[in-house]
């Protein structure tokens, strides 16, 4: 007499079976044995349990469902706290930079994302943030699949090589030597010793100079500078646009991270 195979399900399965649990839970009160008896039936036939083997244990679809429910809650929660705030900012005689000013980036993103994303351009986004800004927000995984494509795209087709060689001129012994400006770059948003730590590493690759934040007006934002780096973590959204305004937003590099990596970002910038 032969003996039923049991059935073990997947990870994918047990997250199929906790939405369309949790789903039928807002309609329902049934028990979640009930429940997920109805719910698997959307999976094949031979994938399907017998009530006995459900029996068993469910205790991965419990975890799954109270940990859905529990972000449900909170999302619900957070969005009833963000539409009170902008009823509030609605009704307020504040103007639109002073309103952006008390919101945090994740309430600005979550109110106003889909709107910004249905009415930017492709070429409004590059023209205002630096390609590693966008590159830094793309996930390794999506990266890697472009350049994968490139690749493949590469060795279909013909490639042609062109080499150019540096301007050189004659050195003071008579020989000729590659001829190199230094660059120009502007921190800003330094705080305490950052400027003086970043021009001792730097000095000698560029003419760096730097701004304090609370200092900075539309006049004298240095626009004529090669490269401009804007510490993000230090500087208000007030300011950062009011750079992106006044300087070439090409020039722009915003930098997020500690004074040794700034640092090895100047020297990549001004290699190049």
């Amino acid at each position: 007499m032969g003996t039923k195979k049991l059935i073990r399900w997947t990870e994918q399965e047990w997250d199929t079976l906790a939405e369309t649990v949790v789903a039928m839970r807002h309609n329902s009160f049934d028990s979640l044995m009930m429940l997920a008896k109805r719910a698997q039936q959307q999976l094949p036939k031979d994938r399907q349990r017998s009530q006995a083997s459900m029996q068993q244990g469910l205790g991965p679809l419990q975890e799954r469902v109270l940990q859905k429910e529990a972000e449900i809650r909170s999302k619900a929660s957070s969005v009833s706290q963000l539409e009170s705030k902008v009823r509030t900012y609605e009704k307020s005689v504040l103007s639109p930079e002073e309103v952006l000013e008390t919101m945090t980036e994740k309430e600005i993103a979550d109110k106003f994302y889909s709107g910004f994303r249905d009415s930017l351009t492709p070429e409004e986004v590059l023209a205002v943030f630096s390609a590693e800004v966008l590159l830094a927000s793309i996930s390794t995984g999506d990266l890697a699949a472009v350049v994968a494509r490139r690749l493949v795209e590469t060795m279909a087709q013909p490639v042609n090589v062109r080499v150019s060689m540096p301007e050189q001129k004659p050195s003071a012994n008579g020989n000729t030597a590659p001829s190199k400006k230094r660059k120009r770059v502007a921190v800003i948003g330094v705080k305490g010793d950052i400027g003086i730590q970043i021009r001792q590493r730097v000095g000698h690759v560029c003419d760096l100079t730097y701004q304090e934040v609370d200092k900075l007006r539309a006049e004298n934002v240095p626009a004529s500078a090669d490269h401009i780096v804007i510490l993000s973590k230090f500087v208000s959204h007030k300011h950062r646009r009011m750079v992106f305004q006044v300087a070439d937003p090409r020039k722009i590099v915003e930098h997020f991270t500690g004074t040794t990596e700034l640092a090895n970002k100047i020297e990549d910038l001004c290699a190049t």
